[in-house]
């Protein structure tokens, strides 16, 4: 499912063909740690929904071209701010319900590293 750009639209890591599972493995945004974590750590998880990881792709490139991961996350209230949340009903909340962007990296097309097909 490719647009007129050439991209797909962002897939979730868990919806991806099996055929294509070596485009995952060969993607490298040149931060070891945000490829490790999307070959080791991303499908696990989403499949264990901790996070949420989905993928774009393009025609042109072997690889992912980029992928963002949203985990929950929670903001920790200061005693003061605990039931003063301005809230149309009274709840005291020792923490704020949030969604965390953990991981966003691409692959490094603008500056000429990446190989296309």
């Amino acid at each position: 499912m490719l647009s007129e750009g050439g991209f797909t639209a962002l897939i979730p890591i868990n919806e991806v063909a099996q055929s294509e599972l070596y485009r995952i493995d060969s993607f490298s945004s040149g931060e070891t740690s945000l490829d490790s974590f999307l070959h080791s750590e991303a499908a696990n998880l989403h499949s264990d929904h901790l996070g949420h990881t989905s993928l774009l792709f393009h025609e042109d490139f072997a690889s992912v071209v980029g992928y963002i991961t949203l985990s929950n996350d929670a903001i920790p209230l200061k005693t003061s701010e605990i039931g003063d949340l301005g809230l149309a009903y009274e709840i005291e909340l020792p923490a704020f319900p949030a969604v965390k962007s953990v991981a966003s990296p691409s692959i490094k097309v603008f500056s000429g590293r990446a190989s296309a097909n």
